[in-house]
């Protein structure tokens, strides 16, 4: 198993640069943990952060979501617009019963 923190540290750090820390976001959808869920959270509520980044956290979000088989709106209601996208993209083709749901706020 790779080494989550670091991975984590490497996603939240900006000097990192921007491709590196995509590639790490798409990758931590792999493990559906609430540590790893959170810094994908932190990172696509972040005004500030790369349009790049915060997609790829907002569908490995939406993916992780689907993998615990629970929409957790507490996730998804802050987000960026483009992350909200991507997850809602995740979701609307994996999981479309929770659609209607989501719609309407959680």
């Amino acid at each position: 198993m790779p080494d989550l923190q670091k991975m984590i540290q490497v996603l939240l750090d900006k000097s990192v640069d921007i491709a590196t820390r995509d590639d790490v976001a798409m990758d931590l959808a792999s493990y559906p943990y609430d540590n790893v869920m959170e810094a994908l959270h932190k990172a696509a509520v972040d005004p500030d952060e790369d349009v790049l980044v915060a997609a790829s956290c907002g569908e490995s979000l939406g993916e992780m979501m689907v993998a615990r088989n629970k929409l957790e709106w507490d996730y998804l209601k802050l987000i960026l617009p483009v992350a909200y996208r991507e997850a809602y993209e995740v979701i609307k083709r994996e999981k479309p019963e929770w659609i209607e749901k989501l719609l309407k706020g959680g």
